[in-house]
């Protein structure tokens, strides 16, 4: 869902719903406007010639019904006719036929319905071809296409198409008994004339038997004629030539639109490369430095001035920051190790002021040698805090320190019972100087019961990777509302000077061993107090291949 939205804000989203909602409808709206005048072009070029062809099968159909008119009512009264089919091979038959010839030639000349006539005797083997005085050379001609034609006609009266050799003629043909008759168009010249009525160079005319097309002719076809005799013209156009009709603009418009619509996948991956792709970059450098990769560069390049600028700044940037946040380590670090001295410093003076009590007290009392025993653990002391400027010591050695400070501060408590148990491992991990010490001090301090014996026990061991040390006694205890303050460090309400040695701890803590580090505090009232310090530590070398003896 949250993927769902995101890209429904991005400028991918939006570059791609302007292309739908702006380009592609104007680019749609191009082409089919450009197709619609296309059609209509074509619809009106298809309407003129149909119509011119029309008229002109209407002319032919004309001559054709004058021809059987005359070959089927005229010719059948003609005496001549008579003599002719009557006679076998006389002088009378061959002057009908004679006859006939002269009829036959003066209607073609005057009538124009017919380019020539036939007459055919089959038993006498007698072919006669009477043209008009426009194929008087033909008459040789015809008169072999005729005698094919006669070979394999089957009394079919219906008009046909023969080749003369490289011209068309129409042929109609009856017969009575074995005497057969009819007449020829010849076609050639009405598809001359039917080009004289257009400017197309690419347009054929043919008259054929039949209205399908039998081969697809270029990219036009259209069919006028007379169905009922069974004579069809056809006429093929090239499109291109009908297209030129279109007007310029119109024209150039419909490609341009065209264009521009192929041209919208590569105008889209124009948008993507010179700008998506640049802002993709950008992004995925942004989130690489937001997930934790801060010296993370761009290494691509960009064709645009400006992205290429981009890139350039946000490397310096990049590097700018790293350097800052270097500087800020380096002073929050340096501000850790000023506030850890000022913690060290508001330890030992803490310390150093109940230790000179203590002896003075001794003095006062004129215990001398306990007086010198003090004074020698004083000096341990010092040179263990002094120690070469170490943040962290061995366990083992903050433990020697503790029990020489029982045994000088028995000088004084002399009602005190202690205990240690460790555990061998854990004498090889490392504490903030004086912390356990601290604690244990701060029983003296604060947890005394007067009259009475106070128990302290020292716990310390190590266990899966981690410190555990416990400051238990049974003195006085604090209450459960400093306890929960305590716990959850919310001191603000209490006495800063009790509670500064716990902070502080806590604070040294966290500083050298982070967040995992803990210190609980459990206490009763009267009963006694138990503190527990936990942290992840891991075991060291001894130094100077000493080893821990009491």
């Amino acid at each position: 869902m949250d993927k769902i939205k995101n890209y429904s804000g991005s400028i991918t989203l939006r570059i791609v719903l302007v292309m739908i909602l702006l380009v592609l409808p104007l680019s749609i709206w191009g082409v089919v406007t450009a197709t619609e005048s296309r059609n209509i072009i074509y619809e009106e070029s298809k309407n003129g010639i149909s119509g011119v062809g029309t008229l002109m099968m209407k002319e032919v159909d004309n001559r054709m019904d004058s021809v059987d008119y005359y070959l089927y009512d005229t010719l059948l009264s003609d005496a001549f006719f008579f003599t002719a089919k009557g006679q076998k091979g006389d002088g009378a038959f061959y002057h009908a036929v004679y006859n006939l010839h002269g009829k036959f030639s003066s209607r073609a000349n005057i009538n124009g319905d017919a380019d020539a006539y036939f007459l055919y005797c089959k038993k006498e083997d007698y072919l006669q071809i009477s043209t008009s005085s426009t194929y008087n050379g033909y008459q040789s001609k015809l008169k072999k296409a005729v005698d094919g034609y006669l070979n394999r006609y089957d009394n079919e009266k219906k008009w046909r198409i023969i080749s003369v050799e490289d011209d068309e003629w129409l042929i109609r043909c009856a017969s009575q008994g074995d005497m057969y008759y009819g007449g020829l168009i010849q076609i050639n010249n009405v598809y001359e004339k039917m080009k004289e009525n257009f400017l197309y160079d690419t347009i054929e005319i043919r008259i054929l038997n039949t209205n399908t097309d039998e081969a697809e002719k270029q990219d036009m076809h259209m069919i006028c004629g007379n169905g009922g005799k069974g004579i069809y013209m056809h006429i093929w156009v090239a499109e291109k030539e009908i297209l030129r009709n279109l007007p310029l603009m119109q024209r150039v418009g419909g490609a341009i639109s065209v264009v521009f619509l192929c041209l919208v996948p590569i105008l889209m991956a124009f948008l993507y490369f010179s700008l998506l792709r640049p802002i993709n970059i950008l992004l995925k450098a942004m989130n690489q430095v937001q997930a934790g990769t801060w010296n993370y560069q761009i290494t691509e390049t960009s064709s645009s001035n400006e992205f290429q600028k981009l890139y350039q700044n946000f490397n310096h940037m990049v590097v700018a920051q790293n350097k800052m946040s270097a500087r800020l380590v380096e002073k929050e670090t340096y501000g850790k190790q000023m506030e850890l001295k000022n913690l060290q410093m508001q330890v030992r003076p803490h310390f150093l002021l109940n230790s000179f009590n203590l002896l003075y007290g001794l003095v006062e009392m004129e215990k001398i040698e306990s007086a010198q025993r003090m004074i020698l653990y004083l000096s341990d002391y010092f040179r263990y805090i002094f120690r070469s400027g170490k943040e962290l010591e061995l366990y083992q050695k903050e433990l020697r320190l503790i029990i020489n400070y029982i045994d000088i501060a028995r000088l004084r408590y002399p009602f005190i019972a202690f205990q240690e148990e460790h555990d061998e491992k854990i004498l090889w991990t490392v504490v903030p100087p004086l912390m356990i010490h601290n604690f244990v001090e701060n029983v003296l301090k604060h947890g005394l019961n007067p009259g009475e014996i106070t128990e302290i026990r020292l716990l310390a061991r190590y266990e899966e990777g981690k410190a555990v040390f416990q400051i238990q006694d049974n003195g006085r205890g604090i209450s459960a509302d400093e306890v929960e303050a305590i716990n959850s460090g919310n001191l603000e309400k209490y006495d800063e000077k009790i509670h500064v040695g716990i902070m502080n701890s806590y604070q040294r803590i966290q500083y050298f061993f982070g967040e995992a580090a803990s210190l609980k505090v459990a206490s009763v009232l009267g009963k006694g107090t138990c503190v527990t310090i936990c942290y992840p530590c891991e075991l060291r070398e001894a130094e100077e291949n000493e080893t821990f003896n009491t």
